[in-house]
């Protein structure tokens, strides 16, 4: 992504997900928002999945401050050819909860139709103090939720998953 958007902060982009959504390609990204100073999500168009990608946007796509921000930006296109972004708030940036949150994406993938509704937070004690890195999937009419929890950089970091017959759960 060789031109940010003006809310980015050169240097602190990572994490891309690319998808196909709407007849081009949607790559989301992590990057850090220049005001706030806290991650947040973005979204760049293509019309090869290689790219040149461009966000002319002013302002992120997921920016939730009240929860620390977002990362870890993920899609999964229901049966219906729904398309949903699942993505971490990052509250272990500052002492909140971490959740694991999902919203429908517009037909062109580059907005949200409605509000995040949260699908899980770190409750279970393998978890430690965080979940992350969300990937759904629907197998036999269920939707699995793949995530990672705990301290990436220890040896308590680990791959959970939680099921659900509905994609916003209960998982």
């Amino acid at each position: 992504l060789p031109k940010l958007p003006p809310w980015a902060r050169r240097g602190r982009t990572w994490a891309p997900e690319v998808s196909a959504i709407g007849g081009r390609y949607v790559m989301y990204f992590t990057a850090e928002d220049w005001v706030s100073g806290r991650q947040c999500i973005g979204a760049a168009v293509a019309s090869r999945p290689e790219g040149p990608y461009e966000s002319e946007s002013e302002k992120p796509l997921v920016c939730p401050l009240e929860a620390g921000g977002a990362i870890d930006a993920s899609t999964f296109v229901d049966d219906d050819g729904t398309a949903n972004l699942l993505y971490k708030t990052d509250g272990n940036c500052c002492g909140l909860p971490t959740r694991i949150q999902l919203a429908q994406l517009s037909a062109d993938g580059t907005a949200l139709v409605d509000a995040p509704i949260e699908l899980i937070r770190q409750t279970e004690r393998w978890e430690g103090a965080l979940v992350e890195a969300p990937t759904l999937l629907k197998r036999d009419g269920r939707y699995v939720l793949l995530y990672s929890a705990n301290d990436y950089a220890g040896a308590n970091y680990a791959i959970g998953y939680a099921t659900a017959t509905a994609i916003g759960g209960p998982y």
